[in-house]
């Protein structure tokens, strides 16, 4: 079987965006077992959203650097990059997400159409448990925002009243989805949540929160139907 390396970004949302592509290019070629590189700390996710895929495989590196070393020390018959770095014919400040799949030549559509996630019911269920049901919540609103950066949601901009559950580090990020789907609203800031939503939205509520941060990509984000507040 030959072996094929998809270069992508290394931010948990860019993996995240480039699900839908990485299947792609796995059925596309099944002769070939796909590769593609997670940083360490997201590893564990990652390698998660493939696992019903024996012929993608995730490797673990400790950044871009770890990632070139890589190439140049491993052979693949084939290296598809949606890496800025190799190519900046298009500027993400004009496409965005769908920049990387226009330099490799594969339709935008397929961020959304062949996004995919073997959920875990019963992990989902524990830490829905965890959070919710042993406290003896029954509504909620969840938010996802950057503590240590200080990109946070005002909170007066959500359901006065109701209990905030707030997205912890201990989770991983498909572990919530239950927690999600069942929330009052969803509310989160320009992150890999967001980046999830707009591949496939588990909750009709959600609000992207953009006067936080990076209100130049709301135009892209509503057209994903995520509702912007800014």
């Amino acid at each position: 079987m030959g072996k094929i390396f998809v270069k992508t970004h290394l931010g948990m949302g860019d993996n995240i965006v480039h699900n839908g592509m990485i299947r792609k290019i796995a059925q596309d070629n099944p002769g070939y077992q796909i590769y593609t590189a997670a940083k360490e700390h997201y590893f564990k996710n990652v390698e998660f959203m493939y696992r019903d895929n024996d012929n993608i495989t995730v490797i673990s590196v400790d950044g871009d650097r770890g990632m070139n070393l890589h190439l140049r020390d491993v052979k693949y018959d084939k290296i598809i990059t949606s890496h800025f770095a190799d190519n900046n014919s298009l500027h993400y400040e004009t496409y965005f997400d769908d920049a990387f799949y226009m330099l490799v030549g594969i339709d935008p559509k397929v961020k959304t159409e062949y996004f995919h996630i073997d959920r875990d019911y019963d992990r989902e269920n524990e830490v829905y448990d965890e959070l919710i049901t042993k406290n003896g919540i029954t509504d909620y609103v969840f938010v996802h925002e950057k503590t240590e950066e200080r990109i946070l949601i005002d909170r007066n901009r959500l359901e006065p009243n109701l209990p905030v559950i707030v997205a912890d580090r201990k989770h991983g990020i498909f572990e919530l989805l239950k927690v999600i789907e069942n929330a009052k609203s969803v509310n989160v800031v320009s992150s890999s949540f967001l980046s999830l939503f707009m591949c496939k939205k588990f909750n009709e509520r959600t609000f992207a929160h953009m006067y936080c941060d990076r209100k130049f990509i709301a135009p892209y984000i509503a057209k994903n139907n995520i509702e912007i507040l800014l």
